[in-house]
């Protein structure tokens, strides 16, 4: 998974803003290029520490054999080399993470395109080298691209109709991941906790003495990309939070910065004065899909895409590049 991972790492743009506190146990380590932070109330420190860690590593393992574009034997990596137009098996949570993706791809006109791994793969975002790739090569990558050359079957599997098409989920796998270790710490009856992978933050219930847990949303530095400053604090509870940005995974081409956060309808990007986004929702998962989408398709499109997604509760902030420097906000419900 760590392809997926390294590029979720590159937009932490949310940061908790406080000690966990007594009565609060944190996990937390590398995983798939980015890290993990597990916080969860309980007064059994020690059986719950060890138990709430192999739970943690089944997740982490299940998702990158699932999500992973590194592993030649993940099921996404598998699904890409199939080529055919014969269903693949696929689980749930995989299921779950493509349902989504076309779902995202619809409201947005294709703005957001689970299919767009020949344009991310060109670019180096999903590789080693970074480099601007020329009109030809774009137009090459583009006629593979399109979701709706995907589709779900009636037993559950996916199919392409076109053998060519391949996917990357990186938008959405995170979320994922969040979403699926919340599941997993709430049947265990650790229902007080946050999660926190790659900067897909899922908060439930509250710290001890009823107190909320605490987000800082980033405000990109004036001076460098190392510069983490603190736009707003917002208090999270049952919902989850993701930020999408143009500031940390980027190169410098022709005098611009091409980061990687790509239109694919043109497969590059869109030259919006959007430096990031961040979004509340009901899930991790539709929040880093959102968020990524949204920097896409810009504050004046934003409301329709999110309506697409009633009667979910949708909250958006845009950081928008001001003229004479710093950021200016726009919000949705904010």
């Amino acid at each position: 998974m760590r392809a997926v991972l390294e590029r979720a790492s590159a937009l932490i743009v949310l940061a908790v803003s406080a000690a966990c506190g007594p009565g609060v146990v944190e996990l937390s380590g590398p995983t798939m290029g980015t890290t993990y932070h597990v916080r969860f109330v309980s007064a059994g420190f020690a059986t719950s520490r060890a138990r709430v860690q192999v739970l943690i590593d089944e997740v982490l393992a299940a998702a990158d054999r699932r999500f992973s574009l590194w592993r030649e034997d993940s099921a996404i990596a598998r699904f890409n080399a199939h080529r055919a137009t014969t269903p693949v098996p696929i689980d749930d949570e995989f299921r779950a993470a493509i349902a989504l993706a076309l779902r995202l791809a619809a409201a947005s006109d294709g703005a957001y395109d689970p299919t767009i791994l020949p344009i991310t793969r060109l670019w180096g975002f999903v590789g080693e080298v970074r480099r601007e790739p020329s009109d030809a090569e774009l137009a090459e990558a583009l006629a593979k691209v399109g979701w709706r050359r995907l589709e779900i079957t009636s037993d559950g599997s996916l199919r392409k109709l076109d053998p060519a098409v391949e996917i990357d989920l990186d938008s959405i796998a995170p979320g994922a991941v969040a979403d699926e270790l919340s599941r997993r710490l709430f049947a265990a009856d650790l229902r007080d906790h946050m999660v926190d992978v790659g900067g897909e933050i899922v908060c439930r219930g509250a710290k001890p003495g009823a107190v909320p847990w605490r987000i800082g949303v980033e405000r990109p530095g004036a001076t460098g990309e190392d510069d983490r400053e603190i736009q707003q604090v917002v208090e999270v509870k049952d919902a989850a939070v993701a930020t999408s940005g143009s500031y940390r995974n980027w190169f410098q081409s022709g005098g611009a910065r091409r980061h990687h956060i790509l239109d694919a309808r043109t497969g590059r990007n869109t030259g919006s004065d959007v430096v990031s986004v961040s979004v509340e929702a009901p899930t991790a998962m539709l929040a880093d899909g959102l968020s990524t989408a949204l920097m896409v398709v810009g504050p004046d499109r934003a409301e329709a895409l999110v309506a697409a997604f009633a009667p979910a509760k949708v909250r958006v902030l845009f950081l928008l590049a001001a003229p004479g420097g710093g950021v200016v906000e726009r919000s949705i419900g904010w």
